[in-house]
This record gives structure tokens, sequence and C-alpha cells, in this order.
């Protein structure tokens, strides 16, 4: 409809009254959105804009509505709400829009008490109390972007979040329109119930009636979507490339991108609070989205477009539906994954303390009649079926082996998840524990749960221990040892006896008892050994010259390992508590923990895309096809930069960067690097640190910077190696 003519049917509806039809329809829409508000109509990690990188306009206005909201605990989500609306009886979604008839409140003479109109101006009242929320929520977008940006070092994510907050910006100050016309209808409606003559009154402040105040600014609402409406277009198909995974093939989800930052940001331990993270930025990304679809439906319902207004709304359906199906699933709650140095965490080791309690735990082991046959300690096992039958926790989790826990605690070692007992790095375990920590404290660090932080928390760490926490004296309870399944055999003495035939000498009678294994809690990195430790000979060895009953010599040790196991109940005596241990259990994340629409694994990387690596190493930051400018961090990073024409920036950290087939641009920063330039014409330069910098194929620049460097050229530049202190640029 034009432009001209919609203002002109705005104008006529105005002067006369509601049809009883669209005055029911109006209705139902202010009903359903104060069912929304009262619901919950705020909720917002943040109070308000934080000002920085996507300070919002009305960040400081808002607070307050928002604290308020928070403060009744309202969990506000105005994507399930729309949504709920939007799949459900052509009723409901005309609800949606029926805000397009509140021009129409300027035609009612007057409000009769008890009337429809009555219950219609009693339901503006509550909007009109909540509807700042809305926007606070809005505005909460920019404190998480802001967030968000504070700590990201990824570029292509800064871009995305800086756009998205300009969409925000916009959608923001278009609903504030929207808002002021609810206001001035709630106003022209008081003055209908009570004094409708003055709602002809006109104010000498904007020389308008209540009535043609409405009108004006439900006008000035449609006048400013109808200016950006174009920019709204545009943004609902970016939100839509960047939330819906598989949308468009030119845009990176933004999860993926966050993900990346998480796992880099916080370390290689991800936790369940890294998930929530990935949801919260969903959350408000979606509601950018559902805001955009929503003011777009109005619109078109205000130009009477009903085939329109039904697009927006299945096309906003369907989105949602896919975005929402193809959420990374959650990292299950007191999880701690270990992402190492690879950003993926897909077919990487998950710890879980199921119990605070130390767990008895030792192999059948076999003895004589009198003691019981076997004589064996079980209580790790009843745990792990517990577990692994535990909704939302998957299958598979076991104790770990001895280089699954070492490499927890390690740097550079990888346990191999279709062998465990092996190391799938190059590299050897190092100890990652500080020094003068020990390996209590390191685990405290890694993971907040409550269960975990009683098994591990040090008062040195955190004076704020719960009480009975964490173990506090060296093998000795509670928590003094972590379990592994790997059995240790130890052999002890139960009797000597002298031998004269054939050859004189001495007969040793022993038992060889299995026992499982662990690593001391208190110690000041990995150290493992079997648990308990057996001593050479037990206690009460017989030495005899007599040859005597061998298994009454056997009862020796048997009683012995039977005293340790059990104690003796009747005189109070307790087990031996070096049977005792923490079981951390553990599996691989794995299909099952995939999102099988998306393909995401739990930080939102795709799973089945080959893992690309620079001299054998994974790579934590990888290019594309295209010309790239990548960016490293001050960590050690390991880059594969791909086949474009390539700008790598690798800054801090030993890095490791791999170029491609294009002719690249390749400065590595501080640290000892190791730079690769490929096949093209390259220029690498090396920075401080001592690096490594081999140009590959084609015609290169190497530049070492200070620092002992190795320059070596490519095929066209075989013999150009140098080592020096300080090595000028040489072409090679």
């Amino acid at each position: 409809m034009p432009r001209n003519a919609r203002t002109h049917v705005v104008g006529a509806v105005a002067q006369r009254r509601i049809p009883k039809l669209l005055l029911a329809a109006a209705l139902a829409g202010v009903l359903a959105l104060a069912t929304f508000v009262s619901s919950g109509s705020a909720v917002a990690a943040q109070a308000g804009s934080k000002g920085g990188a996507c300070a919002l306009s009305s960040g400081s206005e808002k607070a307050p509505n928002l604290a308020r909201a928070q403060a009744r605990g309202d969990a506000y989500d105005l994507t399930k709400w729309v949504l709920e609306k939007a799949v459900g009886a052509k009723l409901e979604r005309t609800a949606l829009t029926a805000f397009s008839n509140l021009a129409r409140l300027a035609g009612l003479p007057s409000i009769a008490p008890d009337s429809n109109e009555q219950k219609l101006l009693n339901q503006l009242r509550v909007i009109s109390a909540q509807l700042e929320d809305i926007a606070a929520r809005i505005d909460a977008v920019g404190s998480k972007v802001t967030e968000v940006l504070r700590f990201s070092e990824e570029a292509k994510l800064d871009d995305v979040l800086n756009k998205i907050c300009g969409y925000a910006s916009e959608q923001l100050f278009v609903f504030e329109r929207f808002e002021a016309a609810l206001l001035a209808g709630t106003a022209l409606g008081k003055l209908l119930e009570t004094d409708p003559k003055a709602a002809a009154a006109v104010s000498p402040v904007d020389g308008l009636t209540p009535r043609q105040r409405v009108t004006r600014k439900w006008e000035k609402f449609l006048a400013f979507y109808e200016l950006k409406a174009p920019d709204f277009r545009k943004q609902i198909d970016g939100l839509r490339g960047w939330l819906v995974p598989g949308a468009t093939t030119g845009q990176i989800p933004v999860l993926t991108l966050y993900g990346k930052v998480l796992m880099s940001g916080k370390g290689r331990y991800v936790t369940r609070a890294q998930s929530e993270a990935l949801r919260a930025l969903y959350s408000e990304l979606a509601a950018i989205r559902t805001l955009a679809s929503w003011m777009q439906a109005v619109f078109w319902a205000s130009e009477f477009e009903d085939e329109q207004v039904e697009q927006v709304w299945d096309s906003f359906v369907k989105d949602t539906k896919r975005a929402e199906a193809g959420l990374p699933k959650m990292i299950p709650p007191g999880v701690v994954l270990d992402a190492g140095a690879t950003q993926s965490a897909n077919q990487k080791p998950m710890w879980f303390a199921p119990t605070d309690k130390d767990l008895g735990w030792l192999p059948g082991n076999y003895v004589g009649a009198k003691f019981g046959t076997v004589i064996e300690i079980d209580e790790v096992n009843p745990v792990l079926t517990d577990l692994n039958q535990r909704d939302g926790y998957g299958s598979g989790w076991t104790a770990p082996t001895r280089l699954q826990f070492e490499a927890l605690i390690s740097n550079g070692c990888v346990a191999n998840p279709a062998k465990p007992t092996d190391n799938a790095s190059a590299e050897s375990c190092r100890n990652a524990v500080p020094r003068g920590s020990n390996v209590a404290a390191y685990l405290q660090a890694i993971n907040p749960d409550k269960t975990w932080q009683q098994l591990f928390c040090q008062r040195s760490a955190n004076p704020k221990c719960p009480p009975g926490a964490g173990p506090s004296t060296p093998r000795q309870p509670p928590h003094a040892i972590i379990w592994t399944n790997q059995t240790v055999r130890q052999e002890i003495a139960c009797a000597y006896r002298k031998r004269t035939y054939p050859v004189t000498g001495t007969d040793k009678v022993a038992r060889t008892w299995l026992t499982y294994s662990g690593f001391p809690t208190l110690a000041s990195g990995p150290a493992y050994e079997p648990f308990p430790h057996f001593p050479d000979e037990a206690p009460g060895v017989v030495r005899t010259d007599d040859g005597g009953d061998r298994d009454g010599y056997y009862d020796i040790c048997d009683s012995y390992l039977r005293s340790l196991a059990f104690g003796d109940p009747s005189k109070e005596i307790k087990r031996n508590h070096l049977f005792e241990g923490v079981l951390l259990a553990t599996r691989f994340s794995g299909p099952k923990d995939v999102n099988p629409v998306s393909g995401f694994d739990f930080m939102a990387q795709p799973v089945g895309v080959t893992q690309a690596t620079c001299a054998g190493v994974s790579a934590t930051i990888v290019g594309t096809r295209r010309d790239d400018r990548l960016r490293g961090t001050r960590r050690r990073d390991v880059i594969v930069a791909g086949r474009g024409d390539d700008t790598v920036r690798a800054l801090g950290g030993n890095d490791i960067v791999c170029g491609g087939s294009g002719d690249d641009v390749v400065s590595g920063g501080g640290g000892d690097d190791s730079l690769s330039g490929g096949s093209g014409d390259d220029v690498l330069s090396g920075g401080g640190g001592n690096d490594t910098l081999s140009g590959g194929g084609g015609e290169n620049l190497l530049q070492g910077g200070s620092g002992k460097n190795v320059l070596r050229g490519g095929k066209k530049g075989f013999g150009c190696s140098t080592r020096a202190l300080t090595v000028p640029a040489q072409r090679c």
C-alpha cells in the first residue's frame, strides 16, 4: 500500500469506533503481550549495558527496570514466547500483530466500566509498566557482546559481534517508537475512562490532543520502520546465516567462532560454564532476530499485507527451530573436558567426580579357605555403573588408566582414545603442576563443581574451602590418592624355609597379590605407585629349619591381607586407609555427544572435518582458500594459513606457522617460533626469540631478527642456510 494511502487509512480509522472483531483482535494482542510480560518480562545476565564496544542507547535508563525484573525472578525469553505464538493457531499469530490496531483507540468516544474497552485499558496499563523490560533485555545484548569482545582475540568473531551490535542498536531505536505509541495509548485510555472531553483538549506542549498524539506516535513508529525496512531484511538474513547451522555456505556460525574463543581464552579445560556461555550468547542474538521479525510482521499487518505477515512468521519459525535443533549439546554438570592444545571438544577426555567419598578398591585375590577364598573390595564399579546409567551423562565412564590421569595434569601427552594406556602424542608428558604447588591444588583450579571442590580444595589457594574439604596430610585421609584402573603385582614373603636337598639353600613361601594403583594428591606432580604398597615380608613372617605346612605359612600372609582390607569390627579397627581413594571417572567425548543436526561438538566446532596440522601438531587457527588475515594470541599458537595469499601475525608464544601455496607474509613476534612459508613467494619475519624460518618453494625473503635464528631456503634457494646471532634479511 502506498505511503499516502496508508496514512489516509490510519487517519480514517481513528475517526470511527473500533469494529467488535477488530477490537477483539486488539484485545487478544494485548492479552497475549500481558501474558508474556507477566510470565517474565526480562532477565539478563547483566543489568543494562556496561559500556564499551557495544554500549546500546538505553543502558542507563533501562537498568532500574531490568533490576526490578531480576528481583522478581522473572525468566524472560522473548524468542520462546514469540515462537509459541507463531507456531500456534491463526488466532495466536494474529495476537502477535494485533498491536497494529493501537491507533484505533483514538476513535473511542469513551470507555465504560466492565466493557471490553475497559479490559483493553487494564491490559495496556500492565504493558506500559513492563515494556521497558523488553528494551532492557535487548540492551543487555550490548552487555553480553561487550563481555565477549573484551577477551576475544578472534577477529572474525569481533567483526560479527560488532555488526550484530549495530543491528541491536537500530532495532532498539525503532522499538522505542512503538513503546512511545503504546504509552500514549495508555494515557488516552485513562482519559476516555475518567474524562472523555479531555481527550479532545490540545496540549500546550506539543499542540496535539491525546487522540492525535496516539495517531501521531503510531505513525512515527511505522514511518521509522518503513525507513529501516530494507536494512532489517538484510539483518534478518545475516542473523539467519550466523545462527542457523548450514543456512549459508559463506558464513561461519557465530557459536563456532565463540566456541574457539572460549577454549583459547579459558585454557585447555572447559566445563558446563562454557556450554552455558554459548547458550547465553545464542539467546541474546536470537532475541535480536526475534525482535526484527516481530516488528517486521507488525509493520506488514499495518499495511494489511496478510501474505507477507505469514511469510515472516513461517520463516521465523523455520529458522528458529533449525537453529535450536542445531545447538551444541551441553557439557554435563560437574564435568570438565580437557581440550588439550586443540580447539575441538570431540574425542577429548572428560572427567567427573561422582562422589566426594573415598572408595575402597582391591582386585580379587585368592586366599586360604579359612579367610574366605577370595579377598576383594569393590566400591568403585557400583558407582561407575550408576554413573553410566545417569541421564544426560552418556555411557563409557571408567576409572582412568595411568596415562589418562597423568595426561590430565601434564602438558604434551594425550591418551589414545582407542587404547587409553598409550600416548597418542609424539611428545612425552611434562608436569603441568606449578612449582611449589601440588596435584590437589592443580585439580581444584580446573573445575568449580561442588563435589570436585570438596575432594581437592586447598586452603592455601582458597581460604573459603568447605569444612573437611581436600587432603591436608600426605598419605593420610581424606582423599590421599586418586585411583587408576591399572593393577600391580606385589610379592610378600610369608615364611623362609631352609632347604638341604638337592642343594642347600632357603625357600621363600610368598603370596603374589594384585592391587590397584594411583597418584598421591599432595605430590608435586605425577607420582604413580601401587596402593597400598605392601612390605617385602608379612608381619610374623616365619623362618624355620623345618619344612612345615606350606598352607599354614600362607595363612600368615592371608591373615595380614584380611586385617588390612577389612580391619577387625569386633575391636572397632577399620580397614587400612590406603585401600581407599578418590574416583575420578573419565570417558572420551564421541559421536553421541555431537549434535546430529549441525554436527557440532560441545563447543560448537564442526565434527567430521579433518584436523589441520602444522609440523605434525594440531592447528589452533586455520585459514581458508581465500586471502586471509590471521592473528594469533599471546600464547602458543599453531597456525595453518591455507591456500590464499595470507598475512599472519603470530604474536606472543612459541608459535608454529605453516603457510600454503600462496604468497604469504608471516610475522612470528615474540617467542621461539617455527615459520614455514610453503610453496609461494613468501616473506617470513621471526621477530624476537630463537626462530627457525623455512622458506619452502618460491623466491622468499627471510628476516631472522634478534636471537639465534636458523634460516633455510627452499628448492630454489637450496643452500641458503644460516646460523647467526643476528641475521639480515636474505633472499633464499
